[in-house]
């Protein structure tokens, strides 16, 4: 039973920093009093870029390491023998939670220490800010949309938790945009990224 409430905490906060995730991308709060309580924190922080070409570098080597983090996070926890020495100290049903937690602990640690540049790299005014907005909005729904095309609750570890010594792994069926594309949710993903910067 510990399991399953681990899991489902760990699910729980995941889907915390996603929402948290989307709304510093996009900067939501700026435009949405509601989310901004929830969400205060977006990408451009709480200053107003000077518009001139200084770039800080301290700034961008910053942030790029923090992305690194995440990258080696993905690599390192994904590989066999890692999930042989983890599943050396707990069950195996529990392997996926814990990815899933490290992956959303070093996400909410790149939103929460997140350095912003503070230059304009461009600006889009209304009405086509909206147009763009809306786009970086379905790039996060069709990256949330895509995990439930190969199977949702097993990416995240509730099946595992909830399946526990009888856990097995389902086939992998390839269907919708995975028929399309075999990295539909990095490049959607990257549509959610490539057009947030709609200040």
């Amino acid at each position: 039973m510990i399991e399953i409430i681990i899991g489902l905490a760990i699910y729980g906060y995941f889907f915390y920093v996603f929402s948290m995730t989307f709304a510093w991308i996009s900067n939501v709060g700026s435009y949405i009093p509601l989310v901004g309580l929830l969400f205060p924190r977006g990408i451009d922080g709480d200053m107003v870029p000077p518009r001139n070409n200084a770039i800080d570098t301290n700034a961008v080597v910053h942030n790029v390491l923090l992305f690194c983090i995440f990258v080696v996070q993905h690599f390192i926890m994904a590989r066999p023998a890692t999930k042989k020495v983890i599943t050396k100290v707990i069950p195996v049903y529990l392997e996926r939670s814990l990815f899933v937690l490290c992956a959303s602990a070093i996400l909410h640690l790149i939103v929460t220490h997140w350095t912003p540049i503070p230059i304009v790299l461009y600006e889009i005014g209304a009405p086509w800010s909206y147009a763009v907005w809306a786009t970086c909005a379905f790039g996060f729904v069709l990256v949330f949309f895509s995990t439930w095309m190969i199977d949702h609750f097993d990416l995240f570890g509730l099946r595992q938790v909830f399946m526990g010594n009888n856990y097995t792994h389902p086939p992998l069926v390839v269907q919708y945009l995975y028929k399309v594309s075999s990295i539909s949710v990095l490049s959607s993903a990257g549509v959610s990224i490539s057009f947030s910067f709609s200040t």
